[in-house]
């Protein structure tokens, strides 16, 4: 029976076929001869990372290496052959770490510990604070508990959930030390060597006390002090300035053949933390080499206009984000899908108790969409492409694709992340050519699956808010019954015979009601009646958008 369950709905079928067919059929909408290049995609990441430079005051943040970096993608656009190549220029707040220090006291004199400030912080208004270290563990309700925090400096321990949630977020430390009086937070890092980059506040709501991180080294460098010196003092500034910067989106175009009205779009971050080659040289190597990919494809072969952008400002609040959506708010209406490049060809390393290692395998994806049928498509697809471990965690996106999502588009990505997530070691050495080939080829099938779909598909078959069009029950439901005449305690059978419906039907939305209290799911389903009589039998079948239609028989059971 678990066999048979997996049958399914003509509709069904009919999908699945449709987007499995494209292994084959779709590939003629690429370029005869071409295909997606890791080496060339290497390249790329290598070159945007000697403009992020190296070290705690590297990155392409809200400096002169933004502009750098601008150009440098708008003249591969350019060379790759799109079309209506431009920078759109926007405002943005601009919060900004002027100078920073921490330090301690030793025998010796002052020791600095290299450290760099969470953004959005407030800073050390009149100078320098200098107060008493206090350790809490990770921050959790059990390990505050009645300590002392007022008016000292707060140490936290830091790991990184799945390489990239910080555990702080979890445990609300940061917060709890704000609330409980306070003067800065430590976030120490577990594992990794080095400080991190991140936001802890809004743009225009700073978090109320100052926040820097440490690496490994010195975490336990303050840990071993401070269990010498139950009164150890730490010396902390934090200079900050506030204004507007000006970013830019840079955007190419690719036109259509006018046979569908819609768009395909293609983008990904283009800012860094620090050198950043895995978030996110890797993902605008990875928008760059299929716009070069598709530019050599004839205009008769694209259905869909393809739109390839990058964007300003994600690490900061997705300003280049927001700013896209706002601007191109009239034809958001006919993109069918943004894909979304960010976090592409990392090796794979994994703590292994409390020690890094490479695990020889690519780092594990995580697959992030909307659309049940994308899913499907790039589980395939991973598997196809060697890009295992990975993952789908269900509702959940990137927070790169969330203004796009909020606004009705269809969304998809695939990405990994290394435990050097947002550090100064997040370098080119850590990016692997042969995993950046891979994820570009899920991508090119996943774009020339879209391009094969009729109009409207794939927008239908999504569960996107603000998007839904308006949906139909399913129609035209009809469903067998056998035996027709069946006997007391000998089992009958219904399954599906058809079921038309403009969405995707799936087998756990057929529910049969027995008549005698007894339920059950799928296309195919069995019963036996304990005793004689007339009993309505019920199919219930449903859409992914949860429109439903009923359709009963009656059955005569006998007596044996």
């Amino acid at each position: 029976m678990e066999m048979l369950a997996e049958l399914g709905l003509k509709a069904f079928f009919l999908s699945v076929s449709l987007f499995f067919g494209h292994l084959e059929a779709a590939a003629a909408q690429g370029p005869e001869g071409e295909k997606v290049n890791g080496d060339r995609m290497y390249a790329i990441v290598q070159e945007l990372s000697k403009i992020s430079g190296s070290g705690l005051h590297s990155g392409i943040r809200m400096n002169e290496r933004a502009q750098k970096a601008a150009e440098f993608i708008m003249k591969q656009f350019q060379e790759a052959g799109l079309e209506n190549v431009r920078m759109e220029s926007f405002e943005m707040m601009r919060w900004w770490p002027v100078d920073w220090k921490l330090s301690i006291s030793t025998p010796e004199g002052e020791e600095v510990i290299p450290s760099f400030p969470f953004w959005y912080t407030e800073g050390t208004p009149g100078g320098e604070i200098e107060a008493e270290l206090v350790y809490v563990g990770y921050g959790t309700p059990g390990e505050f508990g009645e300590l002392e925090v007022k008016g000292k400096v707060v140490l936290v321990a830091m790991r990184r959930f799945l390489h990239f949630r910080e555990s702080h977020r979890f445990t609300k430390a940061y917060e709890t030390a704000a609330k409980k009086g306070a003067k800065a937070v430590i976030l120490g890092d577990v594992l990794i060597d080095s400080p991190s980059g991140r936001f802890l506040g809004l743009p225009n709501s700073s978090g109320p006390i100052p926040c820097l991180s440490i690496g490994k080294t010195s975490f336990e460098h303050l840990l071993a002090s401070l269990s010498k010196d139950k009164r150890l003092k730490v010396r902390l500034n934090l200079k900050v300035e506030t204004g507007t910067w000006t970013g830019a989106n840079v955007v190419g175009e690719l036109a259509g053949n006018g046979k569908v009205d819609e768009i395909i779009m293609v983008g990904g971050h283009y800012d860094t933390w620090f050198t950043g080659a895995n978030d996110n040289c890797s993902g605008v190597a990875g928008v760059i080499e299929l716009a070069r990919y598709y530019s050599k494809a004839p205009k008769i072969s694209r259905n869909r206009s393809i739109i390839f952008v990058a964007l300003f400002g994600h690490e900061f609040r997705d300003f280049g984000h927001r700013d896209f959506v706002a601007r191109h708010k009239e034809s958001l209406g006919k993109v069918a899908l943004f894909l979304n490049c960010d976090h592409w060809g990392a090796k794979g390393y994994e703590d292994f108790d409390g020690v890094i290692r490479e695990t020889g395998y690519p780092d594990k994806q995580g697959i992030f969409t909307t659309n049940p049928l994308l899913l499907s498509l790039s589980k395939a697809l991973m598997v196809k492409y060697g890009l295992l471990p990975a993952f789908f965690w269900e509702g959940e996106i990137l927070a790169d694709m969330r203004e796009f999502h909020a606004s009705g588009v269809p969304v998809f990505g695939i990405g990994a992340v290394h435990p050097f997530y947002h550090t100064p070691l997040d370098t080119p050495d850590k990016v692997s050519p042969q995993v950046l080939e891979a994820q570009a080829s899920v991508y090119r099938d996943i774009i020339d699956w879209v391009q094969s779909t009729p109009q409207g598909f794939v927008i239908s078959t999504n569960k996107t808010p603000k998007r839904t069009p308006p949906n139909e029950p399913p129609r035209e439901a009809h469903f067998v019954l056998l035996p027709e005449s069946p006997v007391v305690g000998s089992p009958i059978w219904v399954y599906l015979g058809f079921a038309y419906d403009d969405h995707v039907l799936l087998s756990s939305d057929i529910s049969w009601d027995f008549g005698d209290g007894t339920t059950a799911k799928g296309p195919i389903a069995t019963h036996a009646y304990k005793s004689p009589g007339v009993y309505k039998v019920t199919m219930t079948v449903g859409d992914i958008h949860g429109a439903k239609v009923a359709v009963s028989k009656e059955v005569q059971v006998r007596a044996p």
